[in-house]
């Protein structure tokens, strides 16, 4: 995709001098007292830039003007600064022995990132500087043309939520830029429309979401590293015009003074690639563009894509990576469905040590499924082997709803879902869905997840106690027998059964022991009822 750089010049008697190192050498030959002053507009990619405190400063205010004559000669170079001129902001060159050329060379450097942006002369008419004494003449005002090189322009298509839903919160999406100049919300690059939406997030204010066309907070650029809101009426292509960014790092902020989640950060893939970052993060939901979904350590997260991710302390970087950093993380996903299949809200199971994601909502529209530990709502969890998981949902609206399971890089020997309102008990290695209904009245204590896995067989675990106090052993191939014994030796229960086991043993709190016997094969547990 190819954009605009565009100089407009004119001549001027006055100079105005910067006062930075110049990263181009200029030559003075010819005539000493030869000299010119080019004015005119600096736009890259159809943004203005003009280094001066306060203002609108892309590059850090570091951006460096050089102008190069047909033998490659520097004629003159500068950090343009700004002035206001019929409410256009210019800047003022001055070269030095410049004889006469046809078609100079203009290169811009970036002294933020000590690099050359690489955009190319485009003129298609002559401009010729002819010598007349002391200073040269560029003739009437025009526009010359700079044009991004392939690869550094990029596109973001954009589904609008349409005229229907013009009154919801649909269509979201969570976005980021991948190109190292910050991005000014213009009409041009299409992200400012008759019916959009920006927002940037910042957890420290009294109002977290601040949106661009809040004229009190208004005129803030779209920076790299950083993650944006965006929703528009009408299907759109945003565009990020400038020089991919291959800086993978980006810089967390633990804020102690945000209301609920002080380390929440809402960030942008900084890189023009695919990239993962070796932890658990939060998505835009992409069925609905309505809320957000748990993502594990092993997603990839897609060019100009913004993710939710939580800090542990201030200051802490995080690094994006195009190549994967983990192996892939076993769990299990439940994916909440509406009767139109279409996603609502995800939990996820993991069976590795991961950073568990605190439940967090965007919007409150939505019916949601999360977990409840020591009093706290999680989107992921992590649990052991072998045991009992109780599953809330809440409903936002009556009506019929599903639950999906899929399991990564795990093997269940029993996966049972329990429905606490209606008593169903679902065997998900045989069905892995549940279909069911509800009311915005049920309480939303209501599934518990019953599992067992193939390692904890394989680690010599077989059993556990539920929440409801009954001793359970699953997975056991062929006929057994279950002993009970406490821990002095006396045995509470001996009882033979095939493929598993349940029962209810009134026993005060304490440490017991589990006997499995099969043949000659025995197998002893250690448990503990609270």
């Amino acid at each position: 995709m190819k954009k605009l750089l565009v100089l407009i010049l004119c001549l001027s008697s006055t100079l105005v001098f910067a006062q930075t190192t110049l990263h181009y050498e200029i030559v003075n030959t010819g005539t000493e007292a030869m000299q010119t002053t080019i004015t005119g507009v600096f736009m890259l990619d159809g943004t203005e830039i003009y280094n001066g405190e306060g203002m609108h400063d892309a590059g850090g205010g570091q951006i460096e003007i050089g102008v190069f004559d047909q033998d490659g000669i520097c004629r003159g170079a500068k950090l343009p600064t700004w002035r206001s001129k019929s409410n256009q902001w210019y800047y003022q060159l001055k070269l030095r022995g410049y004889t006469g050329c046809t078609y100079p060379t203009f290169k811009v450097y970036d002294h933020a990132t000590e690099t050359e942006l690489e955009y190319v002369l485009d003129i298609t008419e002559t401009f010729e500087w002819t010598a007349n004494g002391k200073y040269g003449s560029i003739g009437e005002m025009y526009p010359i043309n700079f044009t991004s090189p392939a690869g550094s322009g990029y596109e973001l298509e954009v589904t609008g939520y349409g005229e229907d839903n013009a009154n919801t919160n649909k269509g979201y999406y969570l976005i980021a830029s991948p190109v190292t100049r910050a991005i000014t919300p213009t009409s041009e690059n299409h992200f400012i429309t008759d019916n959009y939406d920006l927002y940037y997030f910042d957890q420290g204010r009294e109002k977290e979401w601040v949106n661009f066309k809040d004229t009190e907070n208004g005129g803030w650029d779209i920076t790299n590293g950083k993650g944006y809101l965006y929703a528009s009426q009408t299907t759109t292509v945003l565009t990020f015009a400038g020089t991919p960014n291959t800086n993978g790092e980006v810089t967390l902020v633990y804020n102690e003074e945000a209301a609920e989640f002080p380390g929440l950060n809402l960030v942008g893939n900084p890189l023009a690639d695919d990239a993962y970052i070796g932890r658990g993060y939060y998505r835009m939901n992409r069925d609905t563009r309505e809320g957000l979904v748990p993502a594990s350590a092993d997603e990839s997260i897609d060019a100009m894509e913004g993710i939710f991710v939580i800090a542990e302390e201030d200051g802490e970087t995080m690094t994006f990576s195009t190549t994967p950093t983990l192996k892939l993380r076993t769990k299990l996903i439940l994916n909440l469905q509406s009767s139109s299949s279409t996603l609502i809200d995800r939990a996820i199971v993991n069976f590795e040590n991961n950073q568990e994601l605190p439940k967090i909502e965007i919007l409150n529209s939505n019916s949601k499924i999360y977990f409840q530990k020591e009093s706290h709502d999680l989107a992921t969890l992590n649990v052991g082997d072998m045991g009992e998981i109780p599953v809330c949902f809440k409903a936002v609206k009556d009506g019929n709803y599903s639950l999906s399971f899929k399991s990564e890089e795990v093997t269940f020997t029993y996966l049972h879902l329990i429905d606490n309102k209606t008593g169903n008990d679902v065997n998900l290695l045989e069905t892995p869905y549940y279909s069911f209904d509800a009311t915005t009245t049920d309480y939303e204590s209501r599934f518990r997840l019953v599992f067992a896995t193939g390692s904890s067989v394989d680690g010599g675990n077989f059993g556990f106690v539920n929440s409801s106090g009954n001793f359970c052993i699953f997975g056991i191939e062929g006929e057994a027998t279950v002993q009970v014994v406490d821990i002095l030796g006396h045995m509470l229960s001996s009882e033979t059964f095939s493929g598993s086991y349940e029962k209810k043993l009134n026993v005060a709190p304490g440490v017991y022991m589990l006997r499995l016997i099969q043949g000659k094969d025995v197998k002893v547990q250690k448990t503990v009822i609270k």
